[in-house]
């Protein structure tokens, strides 16, 4: 199983927010 890097980590959890409708969070709130 390879390692997710920190850019599909990222890319996963702004791919949910903009799901839930939170699209409008800069992704630099999340780091």
């Amino acid at each position: 199983m390879p390692t997710p890097t920190m850019e599909d980590y990222l890319e996963r959890i702004y791919m949910l927010i903009e799901d839930k409708g939170y699209a409008k969070v800069p992704l630099q709130y999340l780091t």
